[in-house]
């Protein structure tokens, strides 16, 4: 859902440095990324392992943009030492830098981290991109990733338009309540009753879950998430 804030810091044409949990790192391997910084959650380990990338780094003044509108994440940043530009929530306005009023009604996560984007480069004087986000979220897949999944697919016997992913699982509570979709066992059998053979990949962890979820849908091994 960040795609979109990327792509648009990534065309200023300045080096880009994404600080996330460990498995986005995969997933931006095919972007000119300057830098990625593991994030591990303790704010402590993050902003010594922000701080030491900002040390080191080969470039000037650091900018930060964040994304999260948690106050933990405003303080990794700001004991780091890099000025930050951020929605002003949960008493973040002293914090941060340049804090930001979030727009009035409600948005979808793309489109709000893509607003709150471009008043980050406004106040930077930098290139601004379009008013809104594209229509479609188009992520680019590395080489490695098109090779693992062509050799996944060949493996499974499975041809590109003649099969369906469905990923039946989820860990976790949202507001109390299990967060996985009761509807994938019916909504298997729909697709298969229509020719189509469905297919899912959950890491080892969830196997069996994902088996009690859509029993009739063909197992492949985990994939990673690229």
């Amino acid at each position: 859902m960040s795609l979109p804030s990327l792509e648009a810091l990534l065309a200023t044409g300045l080096p880009v440095v994404a600080c996330a949990r460990p498995w986005a790192r995969d997933l931006l391997s095919a972007y000119p990324l300057a830098g990625f910084v593991p994030m591990q959650g303790a704010w402590r380990a993050d902003r010594a392992a922000v701080r030491n990338t900002r040390r080191q780094a080969p470039y000037g003044r650091s900018l930060g943009l964040l994304l999260p509108d948690s106050l933990s994440s405003a303080l990794v940043f700001r004991f780091a030492g890099i000025p930050c530009a951020g929605y002003r929530d949960d008493g973040r306005s002293l914090i941060l830098r340049w804090p930001c009023a979030k727009p009035a009604g409600p948005l979808h996560a793309v489109q709000s981290w893509y607003h709150l984007t471009r008043q980050a480069l406004a106040r930077w004087r930098l290139p601004e991109p379009p008013p809104q986000p594209a229509e479609e979220l188009r992520w680019q897949a590395a080489a490695a990733h098109e090779d693992e999944a062509s050799r996944a697919l060949a493996q499974a016997g499975l041809a590109n338009g003649e099969f369906v992913l469905i990923a039946p699982t989820a860990t976790g509570l949202h507001k109390g309540r299990i967060k996985v979709w009761p509807g994938f066992d019916s909504l298997t059998r729909s697709l298969q009753a229509r020719g189509l053979t469905v297919a899912m990949s959950p890491p080892e962890s969830e196997r069996r879950a994902a088996q009690d979820n859509a029993p009739t849908a063909v197992l492949l091994p985990p994939l990673g998430l690229g």
